[in-house]
């Protein structure tokens, strides 16, 4: 065990920061380590796909409007992007020494919810398409 310089705190071998003080240790070689550690892009892409998803998903739902060109623009594509990139990045981090664990973990719960969001109203809009034909066959028939 070694101790803290600034506050005495009893300290793992292992800690680059007293978790008492919140000070760095002498530990100069493994702070130059854990800097040195690439981030892993795909897990960084997968960010930043998930959340421009979100962002035009959000974009297109405040839109009044009717068009189904507007569809194709949406986020759909970007979400399955993002959580694609998210999840083979994360899967990659495991076996690598690389940064990037909670960029890539966002992105897949990003591109997710977005998916599902998309989802379920695609969902609902065929709900909703087929009650009204059933109300116009039922307002035919009668």
């Amino acid at each position: 065990m070694k101790y803290c310089m600034h506050c005495g705190a009893e300290l793992h071998d292992e800690a680059v920061i007293c978790t008492k003080c919140g000070c760095w240790t002498n530990d100069s070689e493994k702070i130059a380590e854990v800097s040195k550690q690439k981030l892993n892009k795909l897990a960084l892409v997968g960010f930043i796909l998930a959340i421009v998803s979100a962002v035009i998903s959000v974009f297109f739902l405040s839109l009044d409007t009717d068009s189904s060109a507007a569809f194709l623009f949406s986020g759909i594509p970007l979400a399955i992007a993002g959580f694609t990139c998210s999840l083979v990045g994360l899967l990659k981090l495991r076996r690598s020494k690389e940064r990037g664990k909670a960029l890539a973990i966002t992105g897949i719960v990003v591109g997710a919810l977005v998916g599902i969001m998309w989802v379920f109203l695609i969902l609902l809009a065929v709900y909703v398409v087929i009650l009204f034909y059933i109300f116009l066959i039922l307002v035919l028939l009668v």
